[in-house]
């Protein structure tokens, strides 16, 4: 009974150990693009483009994956869009969302390949908002909520599809914002695996470029570290 006893112990620390354990990645300038702050034409149209400059690096056959780091609060529905049906097709990209709120989240359901967070990563889903005018009374107005409301209805039930669930019970939870955290991010569908993530040298001394925008549209340059970790604008 004694050595049974010790085997069962033994039995669940490994057990316990391998629960515990998480993927570890290192990312590079040769393997990383990463979508800081909003969803935007901008942004978007970069990071297809540094999506596309890492793959014409590679050779005809490699499989080496290529990480698509979010860190972004959402944006633009049609930009966000764009950028899904332009890299669903590119051989194993996988995305890292750090902080994906609002279209950012639908980029990470979109996209195909595995979405990886972090253990303190967040994600948030909601319903989507806009605006648009023209005119009333079997005019225009009717004419552009139809067209929105088909996009919208598109990405629900993607997003909806990737998490697992029915559409009605996706729109019960969005209709306040859904919130995950962590390990709840697993659970709930939002991602696949929790993952840590390391840089190499190169990829925190290089310096990129972003254009941080005010609430009146207003914008200034900012120099970030290539390293997603590194959160803060450089001075």
């Amino acid at each position: 009974m004694k050595y049974l006893a010790l085997a069962l112990i033994l039995a669940t620390s490994i057990v316990l150990a391998s629960a515990k354990a998480t993927k570890e990645i290192q990312l590079t300038e040769d393997n990383t693009v990463i979508i800081r702050g909003p969803i935007s034409e901008e942004s978007t149209t970069s990071a297809i483009l540094d999506v596309y400059k890492l793959v014409w690096k590679r050779t005809l056959f490699s499989n080496e994956p290529i990480y698509l780091v979010l860190d972004s609060p959402g944006g633009s529905v049609v930009d966000g869009s764009d950028l899904i049906e332009s890299l669903k097709t590119i051989p194993n990209l996988k995305t890292i969302t750090i902080f994906g709120a609002s279209m950012a989240h639908a980029i990470a359901q979109g996209l195909p390949g595995e979405r990886y967070v972090l253990a303190n990563s967040q994600m948030m889903a909601h319903r989507a908002k806009g605006r648009f005018g023209g005119q009333f009374e079997t005019g225009e107005v009717e004419t552009r909520l139809k067209h929105w409301k088909t996009i919208i209805r598109k990405m629900e039930q993607t997003n909806a599809d990737r998490i697992g669930i029915p559409l009605l019970d996706y729109k019960r939870k969005v209709i306040n914002e859904w919130w995950e955290f962590g390990e709840n991010l697993i659970t709930s569908g939002f991602a696949d695996e929790i993952v840590t993530i390391s840089c190499s040298k190169e990829l925190i001394e290089k310096r990129v470029k972003v254009t941080v925008r005010g609430i009146f549209g207003n914008g200034s340059v900012m120099a970030f570290s290539g390293c997603p970790l590194l959160r803060s604008a450089i001075p």
